[in-house]
């Protein structure tokens, strides 16, 4: 206790002294001198209560204890460790830090298995995560561990499948890094297929390209043959030389489309003599084959670079043939599927009437450059009031939206697009994509939507410069996929004339094993708006015969998905129905047997060392060497923290019982006495 608290409850002793004392006995002295002391007692224990409850009196109290550093140790549970022979090693290795008595008496000690996630260790380690995401280890631990010292260790091969650079995220981790090296660094012969570049579609009759990229490391020369076999058919091979100063070839080999559907392709290199690891000697491929094309035109009076972005996009998919033309060129508008007006103005008129004739759906985008009193003579979807000025509009996503499935764009932190300001108003019912908003604020106006009238689909994009959301696509994915696939989706639905449909079904027709395979489907009533009440079911089949599986499908956001993530590599063809109605579609599905984690044999030994290169590299065989270094270092010391907390001296519920029961005395005591 303090001196100022001894002092200030001296005080109030006093106080409630001179008080008590002031009326009972100095203000009536010819009073009993029972009568005053009994309640000069009671009137001293009132006001001693309530001074200590107007000015409540604090102690302090000091805890103290040790922290110890934590010593965080990541291992490695994805499958390339079972391949490799190392899991008995490595589970040892793991127990022999866990159980050191010393190092659980320096360290406070946690460990972590990381593959596709990190996460804390459970009972044992299963060695069966298809990807290795090592960059995620640092990025968890360094949230983790914001301002504690930390001692990481990492058990792992180095070969990173899946995630950011690692390097490059250890690099940013402020905390000493400790790799433990898993699998063989000595370097053995081996030749291998490292990446098969193809696209997803061909069309009928056309050739197309497959680019191979292959690798080999070794001091001999070597010829080895390369073969393409379409099941069991040999339909392309060539021989390839490689040596010492000659490790890596890109092979290009056109193939030949002459049926339509789904075709599985396999690649083989040949195997060197004595190689250990063969399963990187080849690689499955699938590709669709259509039997038919989509023209697109896109109509401007001046260049721009969304035309540009425009282009990419559509011809992504190479199932798309992309033409700009100016609106006085000759054009056959019978020979396209969709239209794409680019800032409308006078010089349209014909083209647009053209258009209206052969009744071909149309994107419309205006701009800056827009002649919006032009264009709302043209068409009886909407009117814009226009103004001399320019506005700047940023996307924001409608969770109304229910025409097709679009991918995850994330328009959050997308650059604006200009328009020319005004008052927008649709005529016709809408389903709009994106909404306007300004200073983030929703103007309850769309960006992008589309009208269906009389059978045709006219889609309408309020905006000019989203070729600037492209480059923002490509800077948080590091690829412009999303952005693309999000424009082949809009496209997809404007050169389709077909009737609405109740039950709409969104997937690709192959997957790689190992990769997220969803099958999604929206299901709309009888007025088409979607209905989240029904029960949807997918029954799934390969057609290598075995038992047929059937799941539900889980209701998301706006669709309902099901997770086939798991199933085996094969073809498969699945339904789904909606029960309790009369309606189902059907479709078909490849997955292509893969597994990354079966491609790397040697440990990556290079960038490990790059990640310890201030704290050295460790190996499986010599765990005492890691524990030594932890024991004897200087830098990992415990510390004594003290805790400081403060306490009522008395408690207030006690003196308010105290108070209220000396009043209550004096009062009774005064009653009984005749005093009142």
């Amino acid at each position: 206790m303090s001196s100022s608290t001894i002092l200030l409850l001296v005080l109030f002793v006093f106080l409630s002294l001179i008080v008590s004392f002031f009326q009972y006995y100095k203000k009536d002295k010819q009073k009993r001198i029972k009568h005053w002391i009994l309640f000069g007692a009671l009137r001293f224990i009132t006001f001693l209560s309530l001074l200590l409850l107007l000015l409540p009196l604090k102690f302090s109290n000091y805890s103290y204890h040790i922290e110890k550093p934590t010593l965080a140790i990541a291992v490695d549970n994805s499958s390339s460790i079972k391949n490799i022979g190392k899991t008995k090693e490595v589970t040892s290795f793991l127990n022999k830090l866990v159980e050191n008595p010393n190092l659980q008496e320096k360290f406070s000690v946690e460990v972590f298995s990381f593959g596709e996630t990190v996460k804390k260790l459970p009972d044992s380690l299963m060695f069966s995560d298809k990807h290795t995401d090592i960059a995620q280890v640092f990025n968890s631990f360094s949230s983790l561990y914001q301002d504690e010292k930390v001692a990481t260790v990492l058990l792992t091969d180095g070969n990173a499948t899946y995630g950011k650079d690692y390097i490059t995220q250890a690099k940013l981790y402020k905390h000493n890094v400790y790799p433990v090296i898993l699998g063989d660094t000595v370097k053995h012969p081996d030749i291998r297929i490292d990446r098969v570049n193809v696209n997803k579609y061909a069309f009928l009759g056309n050739t197309y390209p497959v680019e191979v990229h292959l690798s080999y490391t070794g001091k001999q020369a070597v010829a080895k043959k390369l073969s393409f076999y379409l099941g069991e058919k040999l339909v392309a091979t060539q021989t390839l030389k490689f040596n010492e100063q000659h490790a890596a070839e890109i092979l290009t080999v056109m193939l030949q489309a002459d049926k339509v559907g789904i075709h599985s392709y396999k690649i083989k290199i040949e195997n060197l003599e004595g190689e250990k690891n063969i399963l990187n000697n080849q690689r499955e491929f699938a590709i669709e084959v259509l039997d038919q094309q989509t023209n697109i035109l896109l109509l401007s009076s001046f260049l721009h670079p969304d035309i540009g972005a425009f282009k990419k996009a559509i011809t992504h998919n190479k199932q798309r043939r992309f033409t700009l033309k100016k609106p006085s060129d000759e054009i056959d508008f019978s020979a396209y599927q969709l239209v794409i007006l680019y800032q409308p103005d006078q010089t349209f008129s014909k083209v647009i009437e053209r258009i209206k004739q052969v009744g071909i759906n149309y994107l419309f985008i205006g701009g800056t450059k827009t002649d919006y009193n032009f264009f709302n003579t043209q068409q009886q979807h909407f009117t814009k009031q226009v103004s001399g000025s320019r506005e700047e509009y940023l996307p924001q996503e409608s969770v109304q939206f229910q025409l097709f499935q679009i991918p995850e764009l994330g328009v959050e932190g997308f650059p604006p697009v200009q328009d020319v300001f005004g008052r927008l108003s649709f005529n016709t019912p809408t389903q709009t994509l994106l909404e306007k908003t300004v200073n983030g604020f929703a103007t309850e106006e769309p960006l992008i939507t589309f009208v269906e009238d009389a059978n045709k689909r006219y889609g309408y994009l309020f905006g000019e410069n989203t070729w600037q959301w492209r480059a923002s696509s490509f800077l948080k994915e590091g690829n412009f996929e999303v952005y693309d696939d999000f424009v082949e989706k809009i496209v997809q639905f404007l050169v389709s004339n077909t009737k609405k449909e109740r039950l709409k079904l969104d997937y690709k027709t192959f997957y790689k094993q190992g990769e997220a395979i969803y099958i999604r489907a929206s299901y709309f009533d009888k007025t088409y708006a979607f209905d989240e009440r029904k029960k949807l079911q997918l029954r799934l089949s390969s057609k290598s015969g075995g038992a047929t599986q059937q799941l539900p499908l889980l209701l998301k956001q706006h669709y309902y998905e099901a997770d086939l993530s798991n199933s085996a590599p094969g073809d498969y063809t699945f339904k789904i129905s909606v029960l309790g109605e009369n309606i189902e579609k059907s479709g078909v599905l490849k997955i292509i047997p893969f597994d990354v984690e079966q491609q790397h044999t040697n440990a990556n030994l290079a960038d490990l060392k790059r990640v310890g290169e201030e704290s050295g590299l460790y190996f499986l065989d010599k765990p005492n060497v890691l524990i030594d270094y932890l024991l004897n270092t200087s830098e990992y010391t415990s510390i004594q923290k003290a805790e400081k907390s403060e306490k009522q001296l008395i408690d207030w519920k006690l003196l308010l019982g105290i108070l209220v029961l000396s009043l209550s005395l004096e009062w009774f005591l005064r009653k009984y006495y005749g005093l009142i």
